[in-house]
């Protein structure tokens, strides 16, 4: 009876069939669900949780702290993600996840599924540069659809090319699509609604408060915290941690806006991004009927509500009547480019634009922080699972903030060409039908023309050097000259394996890694039978079985003594659907190295993060 009381009122969103074992020790009931503690108090018949203890608690529930939860579950870490708002967001934002990212987005199964809700693949990636929808047209940076970019990866084979094409989503989409795939994951504890309070290291843990809506409080002592609450991070600011950069140097008004008005929108063809020499900027979302408005309202705006009426706001910003059915977001925003002094102190961490902020001209915010949330993830999961150490964590920072900076970097190149862009405009010239008028034009045109480097950065994309890090040997070879447009494959320790197509959908590096890291545990009867039920399925795009790192020949144990006993336990490991363990079986056996080898030194030419 006791236990159906609590269980009754605390459960927790953990999927069915997890099963809750508890005691009470006075008037105090401890549980436990996996990997994650509670602690609760009885008030008369209320059970109220006060303490939740987990490895690993993930504050902010945008893109970068979503897929970071669903990396350290893929590893076998229970996690909590706790997002401040009751929902994913409203807002568009990002709306270019680039290749690299989608091969990272693969490993997780989730790739298919957002290609599903995103813009249909034959669309392009044009944009335009006009004084409005009016016309003339000045200049237009043609991009391949993603149909045109999956043909031109099948024909290149020389590795300069990621392994997925792009995908055209708005960021509400993406945090939609992963929110509910981390709700459905029986290690992720998902709580909306509830904003970190504070946090602090004390005796080799993490104290943290999270408080809901309601201003009820829950003490969390956690493992290890990871900041990803965006670029007014508590947590960072709770660290102490100061951002260097450029501030905010503008304002921008955004209307985000349903219309179906295509012979109006569609008057100079169709687009991916409309770049009004007036500063104003479109952006088709679907290339169905939603949109997002930007307009450069200069850095001294003095007015409580400078877009008034969001519909005359539009209108005039476009300069031609547009019919509007549904407003669907409103606000302003200013755009800087910032980087965290340090990427986290101890056992608490920094990620996305808790670390990083970049101005959207290129898309690399949401991209670069993915490419947090890969690197973090399975180095945090070592750290947890015993067999990964202090200096595999430290290489976290000492790999990804110089990618931060280069791309914040980069970001404010892109804007300074917008910037140029519109000081050059004439307005009472660039529009007009006149020789004149045309040479102007002309002009801009060839400097647009070249400097398009904003969507086709292949080396901003591509190009990771892990250099510095402390866990990749120093190379006897020299890096690739830099230059941003073009991406030189390599296979130099540190640097991101070329992928090469050998086959129909086979990528080298794909299969290598599925040959020499990847073992397919032995089901047990019960996990098979739970398969054919249907029940406890991780996520519906799952495979049978787990999938886990076989990696006992990379961890060597003290000298003299061989493998670690953490590396054979990997071998045997709790399946996510049965709760049983299962053998790992190495589809390729590794000769082990030597026991005196040091395991921060092996050098790691295949770094895809």
């Amino acid at each position: 009876m006791a236990r159906c009381a609590i269980f009754a009122a605390y459960r927790p969103p953990y999927g069915p069939g997890w099963q809750l074992s508890s005691f009470i020790l006075s008037d105090i009931i401890i549980s436990e669900y996996g990997g994650i503690t509670v602690r609760a108090t009885r008030e008369g018949a209320k059970t109220v949780v006060s303490t939740l203890e987990t490895p690993a608690l993930i504050a902010g529930g945008g893109p970068t702290g979503l897929v970071l939860v669903a990396v350290l579950a893929r590893e076998g870490v229970n996690c909590i993600l706790a997002e401040r708002n009751p929902s994913t967001t409203r807002f568009p934002k990002m709306d270019i996840t680039n290749g690299a990212s989608m091969e990272l987005l693969r490993r997780l199964g989730v790739d298919e599924q957002l290609r599903q809700v995103g813009v249909a693949p034959r669309h392009s990636f044009d944009v335009i540069f006009a004084p409005g929808l009016n016309g003339p047209e000045i200049s237009r940076w043609r991009l391949p659809s993603v149909d045109e970019q999956r043909s031109t990866l099948r024909d290149r084979r020389d590795g300069t090319r990621p392994g997925q094409p792009w995908l055209r989503l708005s960021q509400a989409l993406f945090e939609s699509v992963m929110m509910q795939r981390c709700q459905c994951d029986p290690l992720i504890d998902v709580r909306q609604g509830w904003r970190l309070e504070s946090c602090a290291q004390v005796d080799g843990a993490v104290h943290a408060v999270l408080v809901d809506s309601d201003g009820e409080e829950l003490k969390m002592p956690a493992d290890y915290l990871i900041g990803c609450d965006g670029a007014s991070s508590r947590v960072r600011n709770q660290l102490g941690i100061q951002t260097a950069g450029t501030p905010a140097f503008t304002t921008l008004g955004l209307v985000h806006f349903r219309s179906s008005d295509l012979a109006n929108l569609h008057a100079l063809g169709r687009f991916w991004h409309l770049f009004c020499s007036t500063g104003v900027a479109v952006i088709a979302q679907d290339e169905i009927d939603t949109w997002t408005l930007h307009v450069n309202l200069g850095p001294d705006v003095v007015e409580d509500d400078p877009i008034g009426d969001p519909r005359d706001f539009v209108n005039r910003a476009l300069g031609r009547p547009v019919a509007i059915e549904e407003i669907l977001a409103c606000s302003l925003w200013g755009p800087n480019a910032q980087l965290a002094d340090s990427y986290g102190r101890g056992r608490i961490l920094l990620a996305g634009d808790a670390a990083h902020t970049v101005i959207p001209t290129g898309g690399y915010g949401m991209n670069t922080g993915l490419g947090d949330a890969f690197n973090l993830g399975w180095k945090l999961a070592a750290v947890v699972h015993g067999w990964g150490g202090q200096r595999l964590l430290d290489s976290y920072e000492a790999e990804r903030r110089p990618i931060g900076e280069r791309n914040r970097d980069a970001s404010l190149e892109n804007a300074a060409v917008h910037l140029q862009y519109r000081f050059m405009a004439d307005a009472d010239l660039v529009a007009t039908d006149t020789p004149e008028g045309a040479a102007h034009r002309a002009a801009l045109a060839e400097f647009l023309s070249a400097n398009d480097s904003e969507n086709t950065s292949l080396r901003i994309e591509l190009d990771l050097r892990y250099d510095d890090s402390p866990i990749v040997c120093d190379p006897d070879t020299s890096a690739p000259h830099w230059d941003r447009r073009g991406f030189v494959p390599t296979v130099r320790a540190g640097h991101r394996a070329p992928n090469i197509v050998v086959g129909p959908d086979h990528h080298a590096v794909r299969r290598l890694r599925a040959r020499l890291h990847v073992g397919r545990r032995r089901q047990s009867p019960r996990c098979q039978a739970i398969g054919r039920r249907g029940r406890r399925r991780r996520h519906a795009a799952a495979p049978p079985g787990a999938r886990r790192h076989a990696l006992s020949h990379a961890v060597p144990g003290p000298a003299g003594t061989g493998p670690s006993r953490s590396a054979h336990r990997l071998e045997r490991t709790r399946c996510h659907r049965c709760g049983g363990h299962h053998r790992a079986r190495p589809r390729r056996r590794v000769k082990p190295l030597k026991p005196s080898t040091d395991f921060h030194s092996i050098p790691r030419s295949i770094h895809h993060d």
